[in-house]
């Protein structure tokens, strides 16, 4: 039934605007206000009615408490607004917010919202809708029980087997052999947990137990709980395709990341990954039964050239047991004779670096506790990556000698460790994320000695093998967004500014080409009004004649969003259309379409080819040569069959000479109050108006910076989070012992917000930094680079801001060159 909303002016917030509509759900928080006036709030609701599902409520943001919630109580089975009316007198002077909730995905299932007042003056009416107190804690009782229970409808049992702290989800029941008995098989129950895990955040369980075909029956008591992982990074695992072996082990592998932290990682192209599979069966403990995992062998990947062993070597506490290594991707199998053992931990440090934590040199330690008798690894020496304050730095599982002896089967990959203690009736999975330059490996004993029955250590081989791209270009440089080569072709991605990557090679007069695909994965890529998901169709383009960063080049863009392809100038990153070919010319751009696109120049001449007809030809003097390269906008794109071919070859530009007096960085905490010693590249992210001396962000919560002033990211008055741009430093001199530290806050994007230190002579971005540390806050954290690689070069610090979305800004402050 139609009829109007009622809203105040042009624009309101319509909960069912967009599809799918009620099935729709999520949260909205306002900005924080201080209340002030007469303490009276007034705004306007309608749609749905339910205070449990679909409700705004008024906050405080000290401590997220809601001191109202309110329903759409006047609701008409229509979509008209009314006007409500609180009373939060009580609460004057503090820092609030306000919350819209819709947690329901039935009909009316959505709330509307429209003008919002808080600040008014005046006497607050006497009869107001709600009144702001302070909400009601549930009572707690510290013994008692009930007992007496009584089934109503359908079957009921007791229940609350094992870990509850968080949602389960994932479930698989299957048998698995005994210590590889076929004729003896017991049920498994397997659950993953979604928070409250044994190593924090998410985990997984296990259940052993008998299955009638209605009832699992827990064979242990209730509140015992089976891990199966006893690392933070092991999650979702189910059977493979319900393969079973030839005496009725199963095989599966779980994704490799945990809730906590899985959008924050930094890494790229891509976040997590999957565990290594690994064989399943039941063997017999001390303990009962418990689950066995073997991974799965490695043997086609394991580099036999490179193959380290030893045997019957005595580990002693304090001596240096380095072991030089052909990869810092390898294999380790050991086994630890305990016998006459004096010492009280061993193991390996695996990633170990020259960085240093709390003076600790960087590191990740997999090692074994003899009083404890437990198996662990310790990664809070690895890194700058805050994983939270759910997770633990330490992972700890239990494992008992077999025969006085420790083995210890170790996968150690560039960001992710798998460990199996005693054949696997033990697993810790962590990812973890040191330097890329921490790839040192010892074995370390503490407190005594400790004997080292067998080593075997494998390099192992990439899985990736040669690059499925088909080009004869070589040397791409990611100068932008995130790239990598797949089945498609060379990919790029990016949801806001360009992604571009540059090769080596270059080119005067030439023809350049690629097979164009703009990607739409999306259940419905033939109208994205019904994605249940952002996810936006853009270009792809051919850059040629262009400098080392594609700030000064042309461009041939493919563009399936407005159905064209234009050729495109850019000078100093601004760009200009030199021509168009659209919809009037009979164009009919789609996703998911293969499109040959080809430029070839010759002197002041290009020409633009689609599907070999040639539909563009300009003449521009601009740029006579330059790198041939690859670019992306608002989209994902593949590039396949790129091949480039030069009639007159080009060489590029000398590296510009750099200013080498400089030895200190100007300016390196703001103290002057302004961007003095700092340039502005481009845009309204940085100006003087960002550095600034608040103590607190919106008056809540500290930010820790360092004296008085220091550059905070957002800027209101220029779009707030929306603002993109680039700041650099002046050049200086790398010396001491190239230690570069730094306040860093704001939000966590890797590649649209980052610190990097860039070489003056030709602008190569030698180390980068995002802010690792974000906690939902704009709080400072000490950020390093270790650029002691670099002493003697002559550097900038270049600040990159090109994140348009929540959190899109990032802080700095006291760099410090030591």
């Amino acid at each position: 039934m139609g009829g109007p909303f009622g809203q105040q002016g042009n624009s309101h917030l319509w909960g069912a605007a967009v599809p799918p509509y009620d099935a729709l759900t999520g949260e909205l928080h306002s900005s924080y206000f201080k209340l002030g006036g007469s303490g009276e709030i007034n705004l306007m609701i309608g749609g749905g009615n339910d205070i449990a599902t679909r409700y705004v409520a008024l906050v405080r943001a000290s401590d997220d408490k809601e001191l109202i919630r309110q329903e759409n109580k006047y609701w008409a089975d229509d979509e008209k607004y009314r006007r409500f009316v609180w009373d939060a007198s009580d609460y004057l002077g503090e820092v609030l917010y306000i919350k819209v909730v819709d947690n329901a995905t039935g009909g009316w299932g959505h709330i509307n919202v429209d003008d919002v007042n808080v600040y008014n003056t005046g006497t607050i009416p006497e009869a107001v809708d709600n009144k702001a107190r302070e909400p009601k804690e549930p009572e707690q009782y510290e013994s008692g029980k009930i007992t007496e229970w009584k089934g109503i409808v359908g079957e009921w049992v007791p229940s609350t087997n094992g870990r509850v702290a968080g949602v389960w989800e994932c479930p698989a029941l299957f048998t698995l052999p005994v210590d590889g008995n076929p004729n003896n098989k017991k049920w498994v129950l397997l659950v993953s947990l979604q928070n409250g895990s044994i190593g924090g955040g998410a985990g997984m369980q296990y259940f052993i137990g008998d299955f009638d075909g209605k009832r699992f029956v827990n064979d242990n008591p209730a509140d015992q709980v089976l891990w199966v992982d006893y690392g933070a990074d092991f999650y979702a695992g189910i059977p493979y395709n319900n393969i079973e072996g030839k005496n009725g082990e199963r095989y599966w592998l779980a994704w490799m990341s945990n809730w906590q932290y899985a959008k924050k990682t930094p890494t790229t192209t891509w976040r997590s990954s999957l565990t290594l599979p690994r064989e399943m069966e039941l063997t017999r403990t001390e303990d009962g039964l418990r689950l066995k995992q073997t991974p799965v062998s490695l043997e086609k990947i394991r580099d036999h050239s490179g193959k380290i062993t030893m045997e019957n070597q005595v580990i002693s506490a304090g001596s240096a047991n380095a072991i030089t290594k052909t990869s810092d991707v390898y294999e380790i199998l050991a086994e630890f004779d305990i016998s006459h053992s004096t010492a009280s931990e061993f193991g390996f440090k695996v990633h170990k670096g020259t960085i240093k934590h709390g003076g600790t040199p960087e590191q990740v330690v997999v090692g074994y506790d003899t009083a404890k008798q437990n198996l662990f690894v310790d990664r809070s020496k690895s890194g700058n990556f805050n994983y939270g304050i759910h997770v633990k730095g330490k992972h700890e599982a239990p494992l008992r000698p077999e025969n006085d002896t420790v083995k210890m089967h170790l996968f150690v990959d560039r960001s992710a460790i798998e460990v199996f203690g005693n054949n696997g009736t033990a697993a810790i999975t962590d990812q973890v994320f040191p330097d890329p330059r921490s790839t040192g490996l010892e074995m370390y004993s503490v407190g005594g000695d400790v004997k080292l029955k067998s080593l075997e250590i494998f390099p192992l081989k990439s899985i990736w093998g040669k690059s499925p791209v088909k080009t004869n270009l070589s040397g791409w440089t990611t100068i932008n967004g995130m790239w990598a080569d797949t089945l498609y072709g060379k990919q790029g991605e990016t949801a806001g500014m360009d992604a571009i990557t540059i090769s080596v090679n270059t080119g005067g007069d030439s023809s350049y080409e690629a097979d164009i695909r703009i990607l739409d994965t999306d259940s419905h890529p033939n109208d994205p009004n019904q994605d249940y998901v952002p996810n936006p169709v853009g270009s792809g383009d051919l850059i040629f004649r262009s400098d080392r960063l594609g700030e000064n080049a042309y461009m041939a863009r493919l563009d399936v969003r407005t159905n064209t392809v234009k050729l495109i100038k850019s000078t100093g990153g601004q760009s200009v259309s030199l021509a168009v070919y659209g919809a009037e010319d009979g164009l009919n751009l789609t996703a998911n379409k293969t499109y040959n696109l080809k430029v070839v120049t010759e002197k002041d001449s290009i020409q633009v080819y689609l599907d070999k007809a040639r539909i563009i030809t300009v003449s521009d003097s601009s740029f006579t040569g330059g790198y041939f390269g690859l670019g992306v906008s608002g989209s994902t794109t593949a590039f396949d069959n790129i091949i480039y071919k030069n009639k007159t070859d080009f060489e590029p530009a000398p590296p510009k000479p750099v200013d080498t007096t400089a030895t200190d960085l100007i300016n390196p905490d703001f103290e002057t109050g302004d961007l003095t010693g700092w340039t502005v590249v481009s845009g309204n992210a940085f100006s003087d108006k960002n550095v600034s001396q608040e103590k607190n962000f919106f008056g809540v919560l500290p930010f820790n910076h360092s004296g008085t002033y220091h550059l905070w990211g957002y800027n209101g008055e220029a779009g707030g989070d929306a603002a993109t741009g680039v700041l650099k430093s002046g050049n200086f001199k790398l010396s001491g012992s190239g230690e570069i530290s730094f306040l860093m806050g704001g939000g966590n994007d890797y590649e649209n917000l980052y610190v990097a230190l860039v070489r003056a002579s030709d602008d190569q971005v030698l180390l980068k930094t995002t802010n690792v540390g974000f906690e939902d806050d704009e709080t400072y954290r000490r950020m390093t680079l270790d650029a002691s690689g670099y002493l003697g070069e002559v550097v900038y610090i270049k600040l990159v801001d090109t994140a348009t979305g929540g959190w899109g800004h990032l802080n700095v402050d006291d760099f410090k060159v030591q």
